[in-house]
């Protein structure tokens, strides 16, 4: 995935934490370069200007740690970030037992002393948009919610037991009240992923994105999108 569309207001205070984190990211990587079957790097605020399409530099770490790396002079937010993933609580691979105790406090805490405050992390469907909003619950004005079904994951509304429909008010209910709330800033993640059709068909991913972004539009979310 390359490409990430954010829409909403912004200040003049993040028009400045966006130059900023713009050139940092500059400095980090070729400008203008891609990712390939990545994620999108960093971006500076949740907030960013009315439709603008943002495409970061991808950048691969150096071996020095990451404390040695310049640090901009506005916080920056992490986006697209899995936290929900129960790597954060020691599981691995399905496994029943713990390989450590849960370190998302840690993670929290060393990503704060960089300078990355600001946290945006992923819904891939219904169950795990709800754990990102309690995420967000847990951690207010550090960590922030997606809501939306991922392509990759878009059977369920196939599958689902009410139809796909009724799963679709089910994500609307939740971004709309996470809206009210605070705690969501995106609808999302949501797009086409037809490199990997062998978890759900290309006509199902049409079909479902489609919907959603019907929603997105409705609900007046920033969209979050992996093509």
């Amino acid at each position: 995935m390359s490409t990430v569309s954010l829409t909403t207001e912004k200040t003049q205070e993040e028009h400045d934490s966006e130059s900023e984190v713009l050139r940092y990211a500059d400095s980090l990587g070729s400008p203008g370069s891609r990712a390939k079957g990545t994620a999108i790097s960093i971006i500076s605020g949740v907030a960013l200007s009315p439709n603008t399409q943002v495409n970061l530099p991808i950048h691969t770490p150096p071996r020095s740690p990451v404390a040695a790396l310049p640090l901009p002079s506005s916080p920056l937010p992490k986006v697209g970030i899995n936290l929900t993933d129960d790597t954060y609580r020691g599981f691995y691979n399905h496994h029943s037992k713990p390989t450590h105790p849960p370190d998302l406090d840690a993670v929290l805490q060393r990503a704060s002393s960089v300078g990355v405050r600001k946290f945006l992390v992923t819904g891939s469907d219904l169950k795990q948009s709800s754990d990102a909003i309690n995420l967000s619950k847990q951690y207010p004005g550090q960590c922030y919610a997606t809501v939306g079904v991922h392509p990759c994951s878009a059977m369920a509304f196939e599958e689902a037991a009410g139809g796909g429909e009724a799963l679709l008010e089910e994500l609307r209910k939740m971004a709309e009240a996470g809206k009210r709330d605070g705690h969501v800033k995106a609808f999302g993640e949501i797009g086409l992923d037809y490199d990997r059709l062998h978890f759900c068909k290309q006509e199902v991913q049409e079909k479902w994105f489609k919907r959603q972004l019907d929603v997105a539009v409705e609900v007046k979310r920033l969209h979050f999108i992996v093509f």
